[in-house]
């Protein structure tokens, strides 16, 4: 139970501080592991969501 809430709560910071998952170590360890997988997915998601904010903070002023 408590692995499934860190699993949680590591899609959700990857999300909000992908730049610090860039450098997480158990990332690059083993790329073949289905969790691993799952969170490059939520840290590409991240970096798209900031630059969908910059492109809107960019063109409304």
């Amino acid at each position: 139970m408590k692995n499934k809430y860190l699993f949680t709560l590591l899609k959700v910071l990857a999300i909000v501080i992908p730049f610090y998952f860039m450098f997480y170590g158990p990332l690059h360890d083993n790329p073949e592991n289905p969790k691993m997988k799952i969170l490059w997915k939520y840290v590409f998601s991240g970096f798209f969501a900031y630059a969908l904010i910059i492109i809107m903070i960019k063109y409304l002023k």
